[in-house]
């Protein structure tokens, strides 16, 4: 933050709408039959402000933590919108490489300028300014959307699971139950292929001995692990 510039810029990131912009649609998936697609800005950017487009390569690191890294994979124009004039602007989007046995995953974001700074002002002025994030999907010929539980662990009536993405496309989590347990680590977002994530709930209260599902859903496929407790894994 540095008030010399005569702002401190807050940015705020948003998956749909923020302040007078707006994008559309929500994610982008392209395939064999899909190559290209559109995503619609529309909105009014303050005097002298733009939106610059860029592309990101999108990965999960071992604990499930999205990753980021410039790409130029895909084709996508333009680069710079100014909203000033026209009110909307089309970002095309299209295939470049061959596709590959798995997806892949990036990020188109869009992002607001700060406004120009006022020479003449005495003190520094907030500047919030929009950051989209679009998931962009190149999926292959022949995807194929599983998951399985792993390492799970109870210990002291505590759960520990690891959920891993076994097929080649990634899954919109939806939610995550184990009998009236909460997983707090657990958020409705996506888990990319051959990704894995950690999850950990507290059984007390609802620890007896006697079975005990483990249910994952998605928005495609559903995944159910039946598991046998213990006096001792409740102890």
């Amino acid at each position: 933050m540095n008030l010399t510039l005569g702002l401190v810029l807050i940015t705020v990131s948003l998956a749909a709408r923020g302040s007078d912009i707006g994008v559309a649609p929500l994610r982008v998936e392209l395939s064999p039959t899909v190559k290209s697609a559109v995503v619609t800005v529309t909105g009014k950017t303050g005097p002298g402000q733009f939106l610059q487009v860029t592309l990101r390569r999108w990965t999960q690191d071992a604990q499930g933590k999205d990753r980021y890294e410039d790409s130029e994979d895909l084709v996508f124009l333009p680069r710079t919108i100014d909203l000033a004039k026209t009110g909307k602007q089309l970002v095309r989007v299209g295939l470049e490489k061959p596709l590959t046995e798995v997806e892949k995953t990036y990020r188109l974001f869009i992002r607001e300028t700060p406004p120009p700074v006022d020479p003449k002002a005495k003190s520094a002025k907030i500047a919030v300014v929009v950051d989209f994030g679009i998931p962009v999907f190149v999926m292959p010929a022949k995807p194929v959307r599983s998951a399985q539980f792993e390492d799970i662990v109870i210990d002291k009536g505590q759960l520990s699971v690891r959920l891993v993405n076994t097929g080649n496309v990634r899954l919109k989590l939806v939610s995550l139950t184990a009998g009236k347990a909460q997983f707090k680590e657990f958020k409705e977002w996506y888990l990319l292929a051959g990704a894995s994530q950690s999850y950990r709930a507290r059984l007390t209260g609802a620890c007896t001995a006697g079975p005990l599902s483990v249910l994952l859903r998605t928005e495609t496929i559903t995944v159910k692990r039946d598991i046998t407790l213990t006096p001792q894994m409740c102890g």
